[in-house]
């Protein structure tokens, strides 16, 4: 079987006419296409202009259209000027929360404008804010290197965060640039500012507990500016807690001139409610329950004045949850008030303690033990409270589980070398108590017992 194939494709080709079609064809278009070209190149000013443009319009487009391509679509520059006017509202009026957020929504973009940066950083300073203050200072500097108040606020930041030798340097740069010279050519700006770093420097000899210093300090800052609040609120630390002096009335007189000075620095009132705090304790110890009284009333006036325009600011809720705790005793309002302090500023180590002997008293000892750690990781430098941290830890852990003496003992151990240096006689008793309950001997790692017992063993 086979398929028939069609003549017209035989193996030969295909078999073609005598003219083929295609010459035809050649032979009609060519002379069109010859007189078509003669036509236009004799009338090529009609045809020319025409053609031009449109070849160029379409280039215009396709170029225009490979451009949008690949161009991104152009991201807006805010202008950071309607948020640095909002924000100086914000600080002139005491919001000095709102003013700081405001700011930092714009600080990358005015990175010349000291104003702002020193402002900001201050800010800071105020709110505890102790994480964002290096990169804060430091920008400040660099924002304007030859202004003394950059310096001086670096100095400051310094001092926040406890380096204190770095908190020098910038003071003595800041004197440097604000010098005698300097004050004589431009008084109104330069004497405040060498005040200031005159203060500055007084507060840095203060934290050092130089108090001789500190006061030579300030009392050359009232020299060249006897209006600087700075230097006002300086004395009125050295007052407070010099032994030498340890004159709380005349410690609340200086914090009073310097805030009616500078009613904008909000760290003034805040040591006037601790100084008033402590001064309606030590009334109420000595059976003056009015005196006491009205020291407390002026305590809480001046943080509800604060807290006011400033609902977060942590110092303010610390002294409350303080107040509440051993005063008052209402130990759910002194929760609240730490709880709000430490969501507000997650840094402060007294607040965590302050929540955690809450929650003692509450009970809560699972949570107790959290505040404490947290109190404890958080302390920058140890001060009268810090033992204390410790000892309560380790309390809620005997409180939870007696026979974890492992535990107790990691805690008690750190804190009885920090109660020992402060030679907090009293602590240093309940610690001893502590050790013994595990059948430690103090200082020594001792094998923990499975439990306390009710009369502890010492040689367990």
């Amino acid at each position: 079987m086979y398929l028939k194939t069609p003549k017209r494709y035989t193996s030969g080709g295909r078999r073609r006419g005598i003219i083929s079609l295609r010459s035809i064809l050649l032979l009609v278009i060519t002379p069109l296409a010859v007189l078509g070209g003669m036509y236009i190149y004799e009338n090529q000013a009609q045809f020319v202009p025409p053609v031009s443009t449109a070849v160029f319009d379409l280039m215009n487009r396709a170029e225009s259209g490979v451009s949008t391509a690949r161009a991104p679509q152009p991201t807006p520059t805010q202008n950071p000027a309607s948020n640095i006017n909002r924000a100086n509202d914000a600080w002139m009026r005491g919001s000095v929360e709102d003013a700081v957020e405001l700011y930092d929504e714009v600080i990358s973009a005015v990175p010349n404008d000291l104003r702002v940066h020193y402002l900001y950083t201050l800010g800071l300073i105020m709110l505890d804010e102790t994480n964002k203050l290096g990169e804060a200072a430091e920008n400040t500097v660099t924002a304007n290197p030859f202004d003394p108040n950059a310096w001086t606020i670096r100095a400051q930041a310094f001092i926040s965060t406890g380096d204190y030798g770095e908190a020098i340097a910038s003071a003595l740069r800041a004197l440097e640039i604000a010098s005698s010279t300097a004050v004589d050519t431009n008084p109104e700006i330069m004497a405040p500012a060498r005040a200031r770093a005159f203060a500055t420097l007084a507060e840095v000899y203060f934290e050092l507990e130089q108090y001789d210093r500190a006061l030579t300090a300030v009392n050359q800052a009232l020299d060249v500016y006897p209006d600087s609040p700075e230097a006002y609120y300086v004395r009125g630390l050295i007052n407070w807690f010099s032994l030498a002096i340890f004159d709380r009335e005349a410690a609340m007189e200086d914090f009073q001139i310097a805030y009616d000075i500078q009613p904008s620095y909000h760290y003034i009132a805040v040591s006037m409610v601790f100084l008033n705090s402590e001064l309606g304790g030590v009334a109420l110890r000595d059976g003056e329950t009015a005196q006491s009284e009205a020291y407390y009333n002026e305590a809480l006036a001046l943080s509800e004045q604060i807290l006011e325009l400033n609902p977060g600011y942590p110092r303010i809720l610390q002294f409350l949850a303080d107040y509440y705790f051993r005063i008052v005793g209402d130990d759910n309002q002194a929760s609240d008030y730490a709880s709000r302090c430490v969501r507000s500023n997650p840094t402060i180590d007294g607040c965590y303690y302050l929540l955690g002997r809450a929650q003692m008293r509450l009970e809560n000892y699972s949570d107790a033990r959290s505040s404490f750690d947290s109190a404890i990781q958080n302390v920058v430098t140890p001060n009268g409270d810090t033992p204390y941290y410790y000892w309560w830890a380790a309390r809620s852990v005997i409180l939870l589980d007696p026979g974890d003496c492992s535990t107790v003992l990691n805690y008690l151990r750190p804190g009885w070398d920090i109660a020992l240096e402060q030679e907090n006689g009293t602590l240093l008793s309940d610690y001893s108590d502590s050790f013994q309950d595990c059948g430690a001997s103090v200082g020594l790692t001792p094998t923990p017992l499975p439990a306390l017992e009710s009369t502890p063993n010492p040689d367990a």
